[in-house]
Formats: structure tokens, C-alpha cells, sequence
């Protein structure tokens, strides 16, 4: 199970409150999106507050905040980055850049000795396009945009650069690179390198001001115990409808809950299963 959120990082985590249902009237849309429970828009509409949606108009972003642009650190709360829906992706015509992950948080590298230090895992890739005519729209594979996978589990990251890497030869048509976690359905176009003003008004223009507006998808869990664990504290544990089911997560942290085979609804709401289904159809 995954949620996209618009990649605007506004962090702060909170020691999870108990359980309850949402009241009645809270937002079940922010712009085109749909917020559904645990998650929610208003005060008391989620499960706790590292599930408050932020909703301006469209735009949807959580309420956490511990990180930036090139650094994230998601340990405290309970999402992490999805491998199979995001890319590490790099523009620019002569641009390389690297990204570290954990599955610990990334300040425990500064503050903990070296032997106690979270294991990391580096990659990355280069851009090069020695001309204008070298770059392609839509095509992301080396020559004005690069991009590579990221292993599973990951909590943490943290973005470089290699400046031995630079657009002194290409400064006359892409004086700029980037780097950047993002949604992997994420399309390249030329002027995203070829026009770097932030004010100017085309869409396709890329900045720092726009990077912020492009996506990034989290996984996440409804706790952090395992289901053995989590039945034992019925006041804090969130499957709570009837022909809901607990499934430990596969990092081993952890869980979700979905309705039982042949419901559908949500397990996270009183009553929330409702079926059976039969031949084709719902009956509740």
C-alpha cells in the first residue's frame, strides 16, 4: 500500500495518539485526491498526527519535518520511501550525482560511533549531452537524464554531487543540473535544462521553485509492531473493523491492515469491511 504525496517536505512527528474514529465532516478530497482514513485533512480527522493531510487548494503534503530537498530522514514516522515507484534520477548535460540511503536514521552517522553507524547504500548515475541536439523529450537514459533504482526499505537519504563533473562546456544551453528522489512516471523534457529562469512562466521550466511540486511516493505502515504485538494494545491497534486482517509488513516493521477475501471497504473504520462478495457482485 502506497500514498503519493506532492513532494513538499513540511516535517514534524508527534508521539501517536489513541485510536478513535474520524467525525463526521472531515474533507475526503483535497483537489482531485482522495484522503481516506487513517490518514485525514482538519483537526481530529486522521488516526494521529503523523497522518494529517495538509491540504492548500490541490496540493496535498504531510506534516512532517525533518529533512529538505537533499536530505531525508523519515525514521520517526511511519513511511518510507517505496522502491518499486521511485527513481534517483539526475539532469543535466554534464552532471553526476549520488544518493546514500539508510534504513536508520542518517543522523545516527553523526552521532554514533562508527561501529554502531547505520549501513548505507550508494547510487547513482552521470547525464552527458555535449549539445543541444543529444537531448531527447521523454528519454531518460544517460544523455541529458539519468536514472537508478533504489533498494527497499529505505528511511533516509542523502543527495551529492561529483563537481568534477560541471557545465563549463555546455554553459550556452544547459548551465544547470539536478538531482533528485522522485516519482519514477517522472518525464524529462529538453527545456528543462535549456530554460532555468525560476520566473518565467512556461510550464515546462525547471527550478528549484519547481522541483518542489514534482512527487514522491511513501509506503507506509498503520503501526510500527508487529501484528502479534499490536493486538495485544486493542486501544492503539487499527484494524477495527470487522473481516479486517492485520499483515506484518515485509521489512519486518511494522503493519497494515486489509479487509478479509471477499470484503472490500476500509479496514481502518468501524464497519468499514463490508461484503461478502458473490458471484460478481456486493452484498452487505
Amino acid at each position: 500500500m502506497a500514498i503519493l504525496f506532492f513532494f513538499m517536505l513540511l516535517l514534524s512527528f508527534s508521539v501517536a495518539q489513541p485510536i478513535f474514529q474520524p467525525p463526521a465532516g472531515c474533507p475526503t478530497h483535497c483537489g482531485d485526491t482522495e484522503v481516506t482514513y487513517p490518514f485525514g485533512i482538519g483537526k481530529n480527522c486522521s488516526r494521529s498526527e503523523e497522518f494529517d493531510i495538509l491540504c492548500n487548494k490541490t496540493t496535498v503534503a504531510t506534516s512532517f519535518n525533518r529533512g529538505s530537498l537533499s536530505t531525508v530522514d523519515l525514521t520517526e514516522s511511519p513511511f518510507w520511501l517505496s522502491n518499486t515507484e521511485n527513481r534517483f534520477m539526475v539532469l543535466g548535460s554534464e552532471t553526476s550525482a549520488y544518493v546514500r540511503l539508510t534504513s536508520k536514521s542518517i543522523w545516527d552517522t553523526i552521532f554514533n560511533p562508527p561501529r554502531s553507524r547505520p549501513i548505507w547504500y550508494e547510487t547513482g548515475c552521470t547525464s552527458v549531452s555535449l549539445s543541444e541536439q543529444g537531448l531527447v523529450n521523454g528519454s531518460c537514459s544517460g544523455m541529458g537524464c539519468c536514472q537508478t533504482a533504489i533498494p527497499f526499505g529505505m528511511r533516509g537519504y542523502d543527495i551529492r554531487f561529483d563537481f568534477r563533473f560541471h557545465s563549463s562546456n555546455t554553459s550556452s544551453f544547459s548551465p544547470c543540473g539536478y538531482a533528485m528522489l522522485i516519482e519514477k512516471n517522472f518525464k524529462f523534457s529538453t527545456t528543462y535544462l535549456t530554460k532555468t529562469d525560476s520566473f518565467n512562466k512556461d510550464a515546462n521550466t525547471f527550478s528549484a521553485k519547481d522541483a518542489k511540486k514534482f512527487s514522491v511516493v511513501f509506503d507506509w505502515v498503520a503501526g510500527n509492531e508487529t501484528c502479534k504485538i499490536a493486538k495485544q494494545n486493542r486501544t492503539h491497534y487499527a484494524c477495527v473493523s470487522t473481516n479486517s486482517q492485520c499483515v506484518d509488513r515485509a521489512t519486518g516493521q511494522g503493519y497494515i491492515c486489509n479487509c478479509a477475501p471477499g470484503y472490500h471497504g476500509n479496514p481502518y473504520l468501524l464497519n468499514g469491511c463490508q461484503g461478502p462478495l458473490r458471484h460478481g457482485g456486493l452484498r452487505g
